[in-house]
């Protein structure tokens, strides 16, 4: 889910589903990222990462959404030009009374069924939303990432065509294998 702005700030997400052997659906994250410009974010190097995780990563993506904020173009070139997703859809994010997105992956996340990587950042931003009288309120100075992670997740979920195909592994066993570098 792409949470555009014009601002110097922008959030990316991207989610897929894996399969517990118990049966029950995981909502894996592949990444969380904060996109920053000292003036205005670029839309057309956002285009570019895009089509680059198709064309050069090879990772096919069913759907792109992207919140209402100026992305109509986008979408259009996404869809159209670059067919980055089998499909590319408008989900608007945030806005006092759009709560069910909000509301659906509260349950998720309350139940276990999302994996997300440690983002200081998303859960800071998490920590500043909150519905009061059926208004969804931000006390937050930015929503970016938190409207890309919950627009990420509620599209994931909402993918009728996104079956999971891999089964899912806690991952808890994995520091006794791998030993982790620092980039």
């Amino acid at each position: 889910h792409l949470d555009l702005g014009d601002s110097g700030e922008a959030g990316i997400s991207m989610c897929h589903k894996e399969i517990k052997t118990d049966g029950t659906v995981m909502y894996v994250f592949d990444f969380v990222s904060k996109v920053i410009s000292p003036t205005r974010i670029s839309q057309t190097m956002i285009e570019e990462f895009l089509v680059d995780l198709k064309e050069v990563a090879n990772i096919n993506i069913e759907q792109v959404s992207a919140d209402q904020y100026q992305s109509t173009y986008m979408r259009e070139r996404l869809e159209h030009l670059h067919k980055v997703a089998n499909n590319v859809i408008k989900l608007p994010m945030g806005g006092k009374t759009n709560i069910e997105p909000f509301l659906t992956s509260a349950a998720l996340i309350s139940e276990g069924a999302v994996k997300v990587g440690a983002c200081k950042e998303l859960k800071s931003q998490l920590k500043g939303v909150y519905i009061e009288n059926d208004l969804l309120q931000y006390d937050t100075d930015r929503k970016d990432i938190v409207d890309s992670f919950i627009g990420s997740l509620y599209g994931t979920l909402n993918s009728p065509k996104d079956v999971p195909t891999n089964i899912y592994d806690n991952y808890e066993d994995i520091s006794a294998t791998l030993k982790i570098t620092s980039i």
